[in-house]
């Protein structure tokens, strides 16, 4: 009966302190996200509310939210690596503006504690699937032009060949 006792007051003080980082964590995010708000809004040169790649640029250089990114657990020097990648759309194509909620959701989701999720495997492979098909289209694109030019050589090929018999 003392063992199970025992078992058990470690199974509630280990539900107590994930309870406890949980609320931690909750409670951190919320303070930063407050703090971020009124900085990017404060960078809100246009006044659209919503954060545009030149507004995310600004924010990098502003030691407070450096702080804040950092005090959440955010690489804020390293952001600055993913830029073009936090303002990539759907479809592949860059997306000028995000939301506030979107931007923070994408920041948190670059902490270094986050652990890779299915969803950040789909959006990996959504993200490879894209450029992928980019290269493609450029390399068709360039066959195309090759195609071109090589039925233009042989024009002025041939041309020449006539001009030097004549």
């Amino acid at each position: 009966a003392l063992t199970i006792m025992n078992m058990l007051i470690g199974v509630l003080c280990e539900v107590v302190g994930a309870v406890a980082a949980g609320e931690k964590e909750e409670m951190t995010i919320q303070f930063v996200k407050q703090r971020l708000r009124g900085i990017i809004f404060g960078l809100d040169t246009d006044g659209d509310q919503v954060i545009s790649r030149k507004e995310f640029i600004g924010l990098l250089q502003d030691s407070e939210a450096v702080r804040a990114l950092h005090d959440v657990g955010v690489d804020a020097a390293g952001l600055v690596d993913f830029v073009d990648i936090i303002f990539e759309g759907e479809s592949g194509h860059d997306c000028k503006t995000m939301s506030f909620s979107t931007f923070l959701e994408v920041i948190l989701d670059l902490r270094g504690s986050h652990n890779a999720t299915v969803k950040d495997v789909v959006n990996l492979r959504k993200y490879m699937r894209n450029a992928n098909m980019q290269i493609v289209k450029l390399l068709q694109q360039t066959n195309s032009r090759m195609d071109g030019l090589d039925e233009k050589l042989k024009k002025i090929s041939m041309r020449d060949t006539r001009k030097s018999l004549a």
